[in-house]
């Protein structure tokens, strides 16, 4: 199936997506700029076409012929944008996981040390309360 400028576009609006997400969500991702991939999404989808074509080649020549254009070298801007993309949801993965550590309860039921000595201090203060009123 033929990648078309479309996939490519729809590709960096998702990324954008994610980077809003994760920014919203305080993650501290830098955002990956993609204008460049962006402006060459028709000329990088050529070249990804182009080297399937070459790929798939019945013939030496027709292999020649597709990668003669250099089409790995303009799909660079893209591979880099993947690689940083990639890089940078590894990272989230990694960030949310370490979150969710703090927030689990131990297998028997406890608080994580940080949360039990947040309520005993809760449980301390309206013990004081108590005898107060």
């Amino acid at each position: 199936e033929a990648i078309d400028e479309d996939a490519i576009v729809e590709l960096i609006d998702s990324a954008d997506q994610f980077y809003m997400e994760a920014n919203k969500t305080k993650l501290s991702l830098q955002f990956v700029v993609a204008d460049d991939v962006r402006k060459k999404a028709s000329v990088i989808a050529k070249a990804i076409n182009r080297a399937r074509k070459g790929i798939e080649g019945a013939t030496p020549l027709e292999v020649i012929l597709a990668f003669s254009t250099d089409p790995i070298g303009t799909m660079a801007p893209l591979v880099d944008f993947l690689e940083k993309l990639s890089a940078d949801l590894n990272r989230a993965e990694l960030r949310l996981q370490q979150r969710e550590e703090k927030l689990r309860v131990v297998g028997d039921g406890a608080l994580p040390s940080r949360f039990r000595d947040e309520v005993n201090s809760i449980a301390s203060s309206a013990r004081m309360l108590v005898r107060e009123v």
